[in-house]
């Protein structure tokens, strides 16, 4: 009977002990459900982590003892996020769904203030926006509302300068401004094909028209600033 249990207890072992040894071969899990995961360093500092909290999911990484989150993914109902910090914990680079689906990209400089925009207008249009340092909007590329290229330029207190892009008419035009918002000068192509610049003075009042007449030739005037004409070459 001694002999019996002997046998029987180590034939127990050896099996247990097969057991264990697969188990320990075993690298995969096929289902891990946890609502949260904690990443730490060696120190046991927390460098990173994956969990959900208000129907939001979330990832994050961070080196050691880094004031905020280097690297942050979210996924919640509106969409999902990635923003990237950088060394000094200031937002460098953020690419998200938009309050109207579309995906917005925007980088910034070192202190974390938006330099450069990529992203969609109101009409699903692409556009392109640079801001300066105080954070205003200096070039602004893409579609205007009628599905049209066009180019912006602003100056430092945000007041359009120049426009160039596609016409009502699907024709090529340039604008400028000055610093006033006045129109100064307007060079681009009208109704009949045809080129023609008009500039004006510094209230936006037209001082003069360089274009074609009916018949194909060339015509010019000039105006003053009450609008009478002051000199013509050609017929127009």
């Amino acid at each position: 009977m001694k002999q019996y249990c002997i046998g029987f207890i180590t034939a127990s072992c050896l099996t247990a002990s097969i057991f264990l040894f697969m188990g320990a071969k075993k690298r995969t899990i096929d289902n891990l459900i946890v609502q949260r995961v904690t990443i730490v360093d060696k120190n046991g500092n927390k460098v990173g982590e994956l969990g959900n909290a208000n129907n939001r999911v979330f990832f994050w990484l961070s080196p050691p003892k880094y004031k905020g989150h280097m690297i942050s993914l979210t996924c919640q109902k509106q969409g999902g996020a990635l923003q990237i910090a950088n060394g000094e914990g200031n937002e460098a680079i953020s690419l998200k769904a938009g309050q109207n689906g579309s995906g917005t990209l925007i980088t910034s400089n070192a202190s974390g203030d938006k330099i450069v925009s990529i992203s969609s207008s109101n009409v699903d249009n692409g556009r392109i926006n640079t801001f300066n340092a105080n954070g205003r909007n200096t070039v602004s590329i893409g579609s205007n509302n009628a599905g049209n290229g066009r180019l912006v330029t602003y100056n430092h207190r945000g007041g359009e300068t120049t426009y160039l892009g596609t016409n009502d008419i699907n024709s090529g035009h340039l604008k400028t401004y000055n610093t006033f918002g006045h129109e100064t000068v307007f060079a681009g192509t009208g109704k009949d094909d045809a080129g023609f610049l008009i500039t004006r003075d510094g209230l936006g009042k037209k001082t003069t028209y360089l274009g074609t007449n009916a018949i194909g030739d060339g015509y010019m005037e000039t105006i003053n600033k009450a609008g009478i004409k002051t000199g013509v070459l050609g017929k127009k």
